[in-house]
């Protein structure tokens, strides 16, 4: 029988929940850094259909105006008001009639994000191929990343009055119990990198570093669960630094390559 550990690290950035307005700045960047809020049922490998900065919000509304004469009496809200006035008023030998005019007004809004699971673009730079003997792929959605046949790792980001909170899931599942430093093998070293690397971009996006509360626990779904050490947070914690500059790096050469172009 096989058993499966789960590891759940909730990094949670804001006592309430993040502004409507301020989270869809923060889905805008980290759009352009490749990482796509969206729905968990998304289907295929193909990025979502999502707009993301300010998009025209149209409201409509309608109007029906009654005339007596052909010349206008009555504006109400409802077709049924005017059809009832129309009524009324030609019973008593009114030559009354009504129409309807639709008005169409247009504002700029902050685009909302459509879910709390991240889509990752091929602009993230998640190494994919052989890491450590282990092959590193995309799932069929993109959603989440594979390490090997066993291990999987699942990123999401979510605002609601519990607060702004990133989430890693990961799971292994294995022929039989495992040992600490087995599940310690697959479960942190493994993901290591990217979960570091996703955090650093969605730290950068909302404008902090610094969680105001951090969960991490291994649980079997047969068996017991525990704490993640203060040693595995802190690892990831330095990871997290480290991709930020890594990625810094990379965008510093990519503008110092243009210059030299030009």
């Amino acid at each position: 029988m096989s058993v499966t550990y789960v590891q759940t690290a909730r990094y949670q950035y804001s006592e309430g929940k993040m502004s409507d307005k301020e989270f869809s700045k923060a889905a805008l960047k980290l759009s352009q850094s490749g990482l796509y809020l969206c729905s968990s049922s998304h289907y295929g490998n193909s990025q979502p259909e999502v707009t993301y900065g300010l998009v025209d919000d149209t409201t409509t509304s309608h109007e029906w105006h009654v005339t007596i004469d052909d010349k206008p009496a009555i504006t109400t809200t409802y077709a049924c008001d005017a059809r009832a006035w129309k009524e009324q008023l030609t019973e008593n030998g009114f030559d009354c009639d009504y129409s309807k005019e639709t008005t169409q007004s247009v504002k700029q809004v902050w685009g909302q994000p459509r879910g709390s699971s991240m889509y990752i673009s091929d602009d993230v730079a998640i190494v994919l191929g052989h890491t450590n003997f282990t092959k590193v792929s995309k799932s069929y959605d993109f959603l989440h990343l594979l390490y090997g046949e066993d291990v999987s790792m699942t990123p999401s980001l979510s605002n609601s009055s519990d607060g702004l909170i990133l989430r890693f899931e990961t799971t292994w599942t294995t022929a039989k119990v495992a040992r600490k430093q087995a599940i310690e093998e697959n479960m942190v070293a493994l993901p290591l990198y990217d979960m570091a690397l996703i955090q650093s971009l969605v730290e950068d996006a909302i404008g902090t570093t610094t969680p105001v509360d951090i969960d991490c626990n291994f649980r079997c779904q047969t068996l017991s669960t525990s704490q993640c050490t203060p040693d595995i947070i802190a690892m990831r914690k330095e990871a997290s630094v480290n991709a930020r500059a890594f990625s810094k790096a990379l965008a510093d050469d990519a503008i110092n390559a243009t210059q030299e172009e030009e």
